[in-house]
């Protein structure tokens, strides 16, 4: 609040005096930057060209204004490379979201249900869903326990579930 003050206060004295070494010091202590108000460091360089001034304050004068010029460019580049960085950000960010989504949609189960599975594969599927046991389904079909695990691992493969439950529920 005071630093707008002081600033408003030595703007007006600038404006109304015509002592280009005055108003050089008062641009310089009121911290004014030359993107606020171009026109009075104009003013005041013209100021300083009057003949009764010695061409090194003249020359001070330009050298500030190229200063703050300088740093006036500066500030936008810095700001638009900040913008460049959080597009370039936000943009990876955005590709890896749609490549994890991508491949979290290629393992999700296949909605083609049971129609993969061979016949003694719906069988062993269908005893699972009467509650029967590995040693059980495999007295039923007369075949090996290890006969039935590896059906009941084709099952779960070709259905894209993990247990008996989930393949029950992939009907």
């Amino acid at each position: 609040m005071l630093e707008k003050k002081h600033k408003k206060s030595c703007l007006k004295e600038i404006e109304n005096s015509d002592n280009g070494l005055t108003n050089l010091f008062k641009l310089h202590s009121s911290g004014i930057s030359i993107e606020e108000n171009q026109e009075v460091f104009e003013k005041v360089q013209n100021e300083l060209k009057s003949t009764e001034i010695r061409p090194e304050y003249h020359h001070s004068i330009s050298l500030l204004i190229h200063t703050h010029n300088y740093n006036y460019i500066n500030k936008k580049t810095n700001w638009l490379i900040k913008v460049l960085a959080g597009s370039v950000f936000a943009n990876i960010l955005l590709l890896l979201f749609l490549f994890r989504n991508r491949k979290s949609k290629s393992e999700k189960p296949n909605p083609v249900g049971n129609r993969d599975l061979i016949n003694k594969e719906r069988q062993v599927l269908q005893l699972i869903k009467n509650h029967k046991t590995n040693k059980e389904i495999a007295l039923d079909l007369h075949v090996s326990e290890a006969t039935i695990k590896t059906h009941i691992n084709n099952i779960y493969r070709k259905l894209n579930v993990k247990s008996r439950k989930d393949a029950i529920n992939s009907l």
